[in-house]
């Protein structure tokens, strides 16, 4: 068996029509059509249509709504009977020689339980840890843009994702618990991918991508919190909201009172901001899934 059969790979998309041709143009010169696995979050564009016409062998599940990023990963799992999982965002572009760089630092280092490759943008700047000259390091964690997990390394019956995280902080989380539970992280500086974040989930209407940004800034913010709750307690939390409210608070206020805000994202951030204290402070619902009392 070679590397690549060793291997599947998830994707999970969202109105990604614009990115995914290259995505996978670039994925299906080292696997096969039968080894990529993509969750669609219920795109509105005609995301489904093209990757249907790319390739008919690409496993494809239709999500009825937007789950989120860890939660789709983790209904993609039990279809997984390989022993390497590769996790790529729709929007990145796999170098030459990737995948076989990841496998063979994976057989290489047994104690590592996630790779990451190194992440560059179109324009050259690099995304998350910088590669070294050395062929990989070990490093504190690696985004999920394109992330090898050595599945015997994480339990059957559990979720890879925290499901408390919709989007963000959930790639971070993973890497924290496998850090305690005695695993390596490695950066494996020969393995690259051209990655742009945010590009992967554009919309044809400007106003609707406006809607798209305050809920993934929403999502930024609660997964935030919950992620200090689970990793630094809740003293720390507290006193991070404290500081934070008020400001989040007046800047909403002040946005408010304009009828035509002329920064309408950052009108929509600060949207977001309010939205947020509501749930810390005002929905139990919130807090129970947070894990705080």
């Amino acid at each position: 068996m070679n590397n690549t059969e060793r291997l599947t790979c998830a994707i999970v998309t969202f109105n990604s029509v614009s990115v995914i041709a290259s995505c996978l143009e670039a994925l299906r010169s080292q696997v096969d059509d039968s080894q990529i696995l993509i969750y669609d979050n219920r795109s509105k564009d005609d995301t489904l249509q093209l990757i249907q016409e790319i390739s008919p062998c690409i496993r494809l599940l239709r999500g009825r709504h937007n789950i989120g990023f860890g939660p789709a990963i983790n209904a993609l799992r039990p279809e997984v009977r390989t022993p390497y999982l590769l996790l790529l965002n729709p929007d990145a572009i796999l170098q030459p020689g990737a995948i076989d760089e990841l496998i063979d630092l994976a057989e290489l280092v047994p104690q590592a339980a996630i790779l990451g490759a190194v992440q560059r943008t179109p324009e050259g700047t690099f995304v998350g840890p910088e590669p070294s000259l050395d062929r990989y390091r070990e490093v504190e964690g690696v985004f999920g843009a394109a992330m090898l997990l050595r599945l015997a390394c994480f339990p059957a019956e559990a979720p890879l994702f925290d499901p408390r995280f919709w989007m963000y902080f959930e790639d971070t989380d993973l890497c924290c618990s496998t850090i305690e539970r005695g695993y390596k992280i490695l950066l494996a500086n020969q393995a690259v991918i051209l990655h742009k974040p945010g590009s992967s989930s554009q919309v044809a209407s400007p106003e609707e991508t406006l809607v798209i940004k305050q809920r993934q800034y929403l999502e930024f913010l609660v997964s935030g919190y919950i992620f200090a709750y689970k990793h630094r307690g809740r003293a720390i939390t507290a006193f991070k909201a404290a500081l934070s409210v008020p400001l989040c608070y007046a800047k909403y206020l002040l946005l408010r009172l304009r009828s035509h805000p002329d920064d309408y994202l950052m009108y929509q951030r600060s949207r977001a901001c309010f939205l947020f204290i509501r749930r810390v402070f005002v929905d139990p619902l919130f807090r129970a899934r947070a894990g705080a009392p």
